[in-house]
């Protein structure tokens, strides 16, 4: 599944690279209006969409730090200090 989820978040990225100047960059120079209209429709969209799958999300998977997993950093004072050493 880890695999499946890369490959296609890593489709998605290069798409999103290729076709998104590509298309965005004439359409905001010369079609003002559609281009806002646009941009405001995916987003709103994006944003249904987020909170429609967030909802399916366990409260751990929500919130990893509720595993109480070694793996997922619980922050606080000794979490700072390898960052301050690094300095």
């Amino acid at each position: 599944m880890v695999g499946q989820y890369n490959s296609a978040f890593a489709l998605v990225k290069q798409l999103a690279l290729a076709v998104g100047p590509a298309v965005g960059g004439p359409m905001g120079a010369a079609l003002h209006v559609p281009y806002i209209v646009t941009f405001v429709l995916f987003s709103l969209g994006m944003t249904v969409l987020a909170v429609r799958l967030g909802r399916r999300l366990s409260p751990v998977q929500n919130q990893p730090s509720l595993a109480k997993s070694p793996v997922v950093a619980q922050g606080g004072p000794a979490a700072a200090e390898p960052a301050a050493a690094n300095a």
